[in-house]
């Protein structure tokens, strides 16, 4: 899964991440918007894990995807950083961490 380190959006528009997950092991995804954070308005969802039998049954072990969807506010650039980490592991280097670029148009 290939995740963009740039977006440009037009204000009132959405964008939609989705982050492959580890929750099942404790790692969940946060953001911290480092640049112009009222530009940006950003949620986070759980994408249900694919079923592995006819009862649509999760599969064992399976860790539901996280959904980031931006939303653009105002005209300008801002930047996000996705980290992955355990919420108890704050002060180690997380797992994995991207960095977003966003252009906000007209």
């Amino acid at each position: 899964m290939e995740i963009p380190t740039q977006v440009e959006l037009n204000v009132g528009e959405t964008y939609t991440i989705e982050l492959p997950s580890l929750g099942a092991a404790g790692y969940l995804w946060t953001y911290q918007v480092a640049e112009n954070s009222s530009l940006v308005k950003i949620s986070i969802e759980a994408r249900p894990a694919q079923s592995n039998s006819a009862e649509n049954l999760p599969r064992v072990g399976s860790s539901n995807n996280e959904l980031f969807i931006l939303k653009a506010l105002k005209v300008g650039h801002s930047r996000v950083r996705l980290i992955q980490r355990r919420p108890w592991e704050q002060k180690q280097p997380p797992l994995k961490e991207h960095v977003l670029e966003i252009e906000i148009l007209n």
